[in-house]
C-alpha cells in the first residue's frame, strides 16, 4: 500500500541574525526615530527578536513589523534611505562576509554584486518566494523578478526594502543608478525591479 503523499509548507521566515541586525540598526536611528519605531513594534516582538539564537528561524511578520513601523515613522524616502544603507552593512555580517568580499574581489561590477541578491535571500529566508536575476551587461540593466511573494509580504514597506537593497548593492561598487518597481501584479505575488546603472 502506498503511503499518502504530504505537502510540506514552510512558513515564511528569516534567520534571526538578519532580523536582529535590522532591529539594532533601526533602534539607533537619530532624532527619536529609533524610539518611535520601537514603540510601534512593541516590547513583546522586540523581546522575541532579542532572545532568538542567531541561526533560529523567526516569522517574517517580525521583520515586516520593523519595516512597517519604519515606513510609518519615516515615510517612503526615509525607508529607502535606511534599507539602502543597511544593504551596505551586510558584508560585515558573518553570513555574508566571505560571499560579498569574494565577489567584490573577483568581479567588482554591478552585475556581479546584483547576483548576490537571490543568493542572500536563499541564505536568510524561506517561504518568501523565488528571486531570479536576469542581466543585460551591454545595456547596464538587470531585472530582479520576485515571484511567489506571500500575502504577508505584499506591502509597500517590503517592496521598498527590496528596491533600496538593490540601490545599496550599486553603492557598494560606487556606481550611480536607479531602481524602478513594477508592482502591477503584487496581489499575485509578483514584483519586478528594473535596475539601471551608469559606468
Amino acid at each position: 500500500m502506498l503511503s499518502e503523499s504530504r505537502v510540506i509548507v514552510m512558513e515564511p521566515a528569516y534567520r534571526a541574525s538578519l532580523i536582529q541586525a535590522q532591529k539594532r540598526a533601526m533602534l539607533v536611528l537619530p532624532r527619536g526615530l529609533g524610539e518611535r519605531v520601537a514603540e510601534r513594534v512593541g516590547a513583546e516582538a522586540l523581546t522575541v527578536i532579542d532572545e532568538a539564537g542567531a541561526t533560529d528561524w523567526l516569522p517574517v511578520e517580525l521583520t515586516n513589523k520593523l519595516g512597517q513601523a519604519l515606513y510609518e515613522e519615516a515615510g517612503a524616502e526615509g525607508s529607502i534611505e535606511f534599507w539602502r544603507r543597511f544593504a551596505g552593512t551586510l558584508s560585515s555580517m558573518s553570513l555574508f562576509d566571505a560571499m560579498v568580499k569574494g565577489v567584490l574581489k573577483l568581479v567588482g561590477t554591478p552585475e556581479g554584486l546584483l547576483q548576490l541578491i537571490p543568493r542572500a535571500y536563499a541564505l536568510t529566508s524561506r517561504g518568501l518566494g523565488s528571486f531570479d536575476l536576469t542581466v543585460d551587461p551591454d545595456e547596464n540593466r538587470a531585472t530582479l523578478s520576485v515571484t511567489g511573494l506571500p500575502k504577508v509580504s505584499q506591502t509597500k514597506s517590503v517592496i521598498i526594502s527590496i528596491q533600496a537593497s538593490c540601490l545599496g548593492v550599486l553603492d557598494m561598487v560606487s556606481v550611480d543608478g536607479e531602481v524602478g518597481v513594477d508592482d502591477f501584479r503584487v496581489d499575485e505575488g509578483t514584483v519586478n525591479y528594473i535596475v539601471l546603472w551608469r559606468n
